[in-house]
């Protein structure tokens, strides 16, 4: 979407000179800022989904802490574990984004 924004503000092949009411190509400092706004949109959203994967993973370790608490040797337990074990998964890969994204 930032090309064709990019796109819009150049003249296009042929045009006259630009008057003082055209856009003009943009300048450096202009597709820097875009830049910059479009990285810190990532990372924030990155940020957001490392939150929502920490939540999950200790909502899901809360579960089989309870199911072990109660002694519960059957499948609720072993349900539970796999669980945490997915949901550590998502949690690392979160993490990982988060650390490339946000440098």
């Amino acid at each position: 979407m930032a090309g064709f924004a990019i796109l819009l503000a150049m003249p296009s092949v042929g045009a006259a000179e630009p008057s003082e009411h055209s856009l003009g190509p943009p300048t450096l400092g202009a597709w820097l800022q875009l830049q910059e706004t479009e990285a810190s949109r990532d990372c924030t959203y990155a940020r957001q989904d490392a939150e929502r994967s920490a939540d999950a993973l200790a909502f899901a370790a809360r579960g089989l802490t309870q199911c072990v608490e109660r002694r519960g040797h059957g499948d609720a337990c072993h349900s539970a574990f796999f669980a945490v074990r997915s949901a550590h998964g998502d949690y690392s890969a979160a993490v990982s984004r988060l650390r490339h994204v946000c440098r």
